[in-house]
Formats: structure tokens, sequence, C-alpha cells
């Protein structure tokens, strides 16, 4: 008899925990969305947006983005509308939106380039292809222009990026090509075993305080598995987390969107606390931009905890 109800109890404690799991689950979601439709800091809201997409929401994604319509005609922030739309859309449809941030970025009289520029990148769209003279103007531009113009040169339709190219912008002396190198190799997966090995001794030597620092070790640990040799996978790995931590916003969130991207279930604790212990909305004296960073750092340990669930 004893036995006996030992045994329904550990089925009513599971049940229990797997009815909790599943709470959680989708509060993980729900607190995104909270996001995408409150946050008063537009590009939080488009980050929000896309984790959505990215988790497979796309309604409740598309209702968010209809609400943000107001922004389709105002500069910059029209980019992260067009963007938006091109990600849940299809067909000819699709490549309009495109059209219109690549118009964006050619018009050289335009103040949002540098957006437009670097939204073609995360979408994987080769500007090798476009007015060369507009091209070789922006490649020289010192500033972050000229390091997203380079991501973008990088890329190649229907092939492989030039990888070269990007490493060599890693071991740039600008401060913002290594920035956007860095960043732009957390889109690029996987690498070829080479490529990912030069990635792990710049990852593992950079220092403390690089802006380039978080994307570097982002990169990194989703490159990161047995068919590469690493330097010192440990050390690795030990860098990522002390992300987590990190003042700021780019270190956490970096780290929550490179345990995402492997499902490291190791995480789940620390993005926990990441997701509960931000600073309160509610804090007296809470500025707008803190308020901002706060949301951003939310919905990235929410979308790994979501994607990590998920798997």
């Amino acid at each position: 008899m004893g036995n006996w109800r030992m045994s329904i109890l550990a089925f009513l404690l599971g049940a229990c925990t797997l009815q909790s799991n599943r709470e959680m689950e989708n509060a993980y979601p729900a607190a995104i969305e909270a996001v995408g439709a409150e946050s008063t800091d537009f590009w939080v809201r488009v980050h929000a947006i896309e984790f959505l997409i990215d988790l497979g929401h796309r309604d409740q994604a598309r209702r968010l983005i209809e609400q943000c319509r107001v922004y389709e005609d105002s500069v910059p922030q029209r980019i992260g509308y067009w963007r938006m739309m091109y990600r849940v859309s299809e067909g000819t449809g699709r490549q309009s939106w495109l059209q219109k941030i690549k118009e964006a970025y050619l018009d050289s009289t335009g103040h949002d380039r540098i957006h437009a520029a670097e939204t073609l990148a995360k979408l994987d769209f080769s500007l090798a292809s476009q007015d060369r003279g507009i091209t070789a103007r922006d490649l020289n531009d010192p500033g972050a222009l000229g390091a997203y113009v380079n991501w973008g040169m990088a890329l190649r339709e229907n092939a492989e990026p030039d990888y070269e190219r990007i490493l060599a912008a890693l071991e740039d002396t600008s401060a913002v090509r290594k920035r956007v190198a860095a960043y732009a190799l957390t889109f690029m997966k996987p690498l070829p075993a080479a490529y990912a090995q030069r990635l792990f001794h710049i990852a593992i030597k950079e220092p403390a305080g690089s802006g380039a620092l978080p994307y570097l070790l982002h990169a990194a640990f989703i490159q990161n598995d047995d068919s590469v040799v690493t330097p010192d996978r440990e050390a690795l790995n030990r860098r990522l987390y002390d992300l987590a931590g990190l003042p700021g916003k780019d270190g956490p969130i970096s780290f929550c969107k490179a345990v995402a991207a492997k499902g490291d279930r190791g995480a789940e604790a620390v993005l926990k606390k990441i997701y509960s212990e931000p600073v309160s909305p509610t804090e007296p004296g809470l500025s707008g931009i803190a308020k901002a960073a706060h949301d951003d750092i939310r919905v990235a340990a929410a979308f790994a905890l979501a994607s990590i669930f998920s798997k």
C-alpha cells in the first residue's frame, strides 16, 4: 500500500512540475509580446517582435507590427518597420519591402543609410552587385557605415560568404570594424573549421572591456563543437557566462542569444536570474534609457528560455 501511495504522489508531483513548466513556456513569449506592444522605445519593440518571429509566433508578431505602421515613413524607424514586414511577408510582397531598404541605402542623400546597410546585411543581402561607386565610397567611411557595408560586401548570392573579408576585419585596428565584424559572425553558422579556429584564437585573447568581446564570445560559442579544435573550450565558455553579469546590455544580450542558439539547458538558472532580476521598471528615478535597456535584456532572456524549453 505504501508503495502504491508513493507512486501516486510521484505521479501527481510530476504532473504538477509538467504543468508548471508549461505555464513558464507560455509566460516567456507572453512577456516578449507585452514589451513588443508597450515599450516606449521603438527599437526595443522591434527586437521583441523579431524574437516572436524567431519563436514561430508569427500571428502575434503581425499584430504587433501593424501597431508600428505609424513609423512606416519615419527616419530611421522605417527601416525597422520594413525589416519586420519583410520577415513576415511572402512572395513578391516580401521583395517589395527589401527593395525599400535597398533604395534607402542607395540614396546618397538619405539619413538612415547606416540602418539600411546594417539591415541588408542582417537579412543576408549581398551588396557586391550594387552600385560599385557607392559601395567603394562607403567602404572608405571610417565609421559604422563602412563597417556594415564591409559585412554586406562579404555576403554572396547563392554562395558562401567571403569569410576571409570578415576575419580580416576582426584583426583591423578600427574598433568599429572589429565590433561589427564580430557581430556579423553571430549570423554566420557554421564557419569552415579554419576560420572557426581563427575566431576562437581572437576571442580567447580579446581583453575585457572591448566593445567587440560580447559578439566575439557569442560567435565563438555557437561555432564551438566537437568537429573544431578549440584552443581552450572551457575558458571560452567561462568568458561567455561572465557576460551575463556585465553592466550595460551588450554582454547579457549576447549571452542570451548565444545559449539560445545552442539550446544550452545548463544556462537555465542564469537566464532565469537575468529574466527576474533586471532593474525594476518601477524604481524611482529610472530613466527612459534605463527602462529600455531593462526591457531589451529581459526579452532576450525570455527568448532564450523559450528557445531552450522548446528544444
